[in-house]
C-alpha cells in the first residue's frame, strides 16, 4: 500500500440503514477522533442502524492508549445496542481487539472481520435482513480527506 494522503469513502445501504466507511492511507489519531465524533453525530440524526469501518487500505498511526479514547467516543455517542463491524488486516488485530472489547462492554454489538463481505453479511443478519438481496451500497460522496 503506497503512503498516500488519508481519505474516506462513504457508502450506505439505505435499507436496512448500514453505513460503511472505507479508510485509505495513513490515519492519525486526531483525524480518527474527529471522524468518530462525526459518525456519532450522523447516527444520532437517525436513519442508520449499523456501521462498518473498513481498515483494509488504511495504516493506523495510533498508539495503544489512543484506541481506548476512540472507543470511548463511540461508546458515549452511538445508540445502545447498535451493530458495529470492523474490517481489518492481521497486523491491526490489537487495535480491533481493544475496540471490540470496550464497545461490546458499552452495549454495542461489535465484531471484527478480515473480509468486507463477511462483515456485511454479519451486520445484515444482526438487523434481520438478507445481504444477498441488497445489491451494491450507494456511494455518498467521492473520497474525502479525513
Amino acid at each position: 500500500m503506497p503512503d498516500t494522503a488519508f481519505s474516506v469513502e462513504r457508502f450506505v445501504f439505505t435499507e436496512p440503514g448500514v453505513f460503511i466507511a472505507r479508510l485509505h492511507g495513513p490515519n492519525r489519531f486526531d483525524v480518527s477522533a474527529a471522524n468518530a465524533r462525526k459518525l456519532c453525530e450522523r447516527f444520532a440524526a437517525g436513519g442508520l442502524n449499523a456501521l462498518i469501518i473498513d481498515y483494509l487500505d488504511c495504516t493506523l498511526g495510533h498508539q495503544p492508549h489512543e484506541y481506548r479514547q476512540i472507543a470511548d467516543v463511540f461508546a458515549a455517542g452511538m445508540p445502545a445496542g447498535m451493530t458495529f463491524a470492523y474490517v481489518y488486516r492481521p497486523e491491526q488485530t490489537a487495535h480491533i481487539m481493544v475496540m471490540t472489547r470496550i464497545l461490546n462492554a458499552a452495549g454495542l454489538k461489535v465484531r471484527g472481520f478480515n473480509e468486507a463481505l463477511d462483515a456485511e453479511n454479519w451486520v445484515f443478519a444482526q438487523l434481520g435482513a438478507d445481504r444477498s438481496t441488497a445489491g451494491t451500497p450507494r456511494a455518498l460522496d467521492p473520497p474525502q480527506e479525513g
